[in-house]
């Protein structure tokens, strides 16, 4: 099974080149709610000393958007490495459906992505095409 961690965010990389504007909405809007523990974890593979995001770049965008340093993460070690519904809240499972779906799609292919977003240029999360959209949805939030 994986782990729960919390890691450095420069230390998460992007496996896409972009945001959309509607996921950031979304997400920010949760966040200016205070229900962003209803979010489940984003999932990661760490590879040569990146974490590689397997879903939840939205997610991850907003939380380096607020300032976080550090981000809590669920580290997958393989392909089958799905976190268990039973010990969330009933709230977060079609949540955690998804995250399983990409964890389980995404763990082989996300070595791909991750060259493709360096190809572009997407280095970190501050670098996917959407990012600085969120200033303009912050002020539009408050």
């Amino acid at each position: 099974m994986g782990k729960f961690i919390t890691v450095p965010a420069k230390l998460i990389k992007p496996t896409q080149t972009d945001l959309s504007y509607q996921g950031l909405e979304f997400i920010l809007e949760i966040y200016h709610s205070f229900a962003s523990q209803l979010l489940p974890p984003i999932p990661v593979r760490y590879h040569l000393g990146e974490y590689l995001l397997l879903d939840g770049h939205h997610r991850t965008a907003v939380e380096v958007f607020l300032g976080r340093e550090k981000v809590p993460v669920y580290l997958a070690k393989s392909a089958e490495d799905w976190l268990d519904e039973s010990l969330f809240p009933f709230e977060m499972r079609k949540g955690l459906r998804d995250n399983n779906g990409n964890i389980y799609e995404r763990f082989k292919l996300v070595l791909k992505g991750r060259n493709y977003a360096k190809e572009y240029q997407c280095q970190t999360i501050r670098d996917l095409f959407g990012f600085d959209s969120l200033y303009h949805l912050a002020k539009k939030i408050k």
